[in-house]
C-alpha cells in the first residue's frame, strides 16, 4: 500500500526536510533495484588468450543451437567445435608448460 507523500511544510528546517527526503527516496531506491553482488571472472592464466576464448565463445555458442532445436546437424557441428576447442586448449597448455 502507497503511503502518502509527507507535507515538508511542517518542517522548521529545510536541512531536516531533505534529509528525510533523501532518505524516503533511498529507501524506494533501495526496494526497486538493490544492490547485488557480482563475480567477475578472472582468466589469469598465461596460455589462456582471445583464440581460446573465442573458440570457447562459439562452441557454447553452439550448443545452445543444437539444444535449442536439437538436430543432428547441429550436434555434429558443436561435435567438431568441442573437438577442436580442447585439443586448442591442450595444445595451448603443453607450449606453456
Amino acid at each position: 500500500m502507497l503511503k502518502p507523500f509527507p507535507d515538508y511544510e511542517v518542517f522548521t528546517d529545510i536541512n531536516s526536510a531533505y534529509s528525510d527526503f533523501c532518505n524516503k527516496i533511498l529507501i524506494i531506491i533501495d526496494k526497486i533495484a538493490p544492490i547485488r553482488e557480482s563475480r567477475i571472472k578472472n582468466s589469469t592464466q598465461a596460455w589462456f588468450d582471445g583464440e581460446i576464448r573465442d573458440k570457447i565463445a562459439l562452441r557454447d555458442k553452439l550448443f545452445k543451437k543444437f539444444k535449442k532445436n536439437n538436430l543432428q546437424i547441429n550436434h555434429d557441428i558443436y561435435r567438431e567445435a568441442r573437438i577442436k576447442t580442447n585439443n586448442a586448449i591442450c595444445g595451448r597448455k603443453v607450449k606453456f608448460f
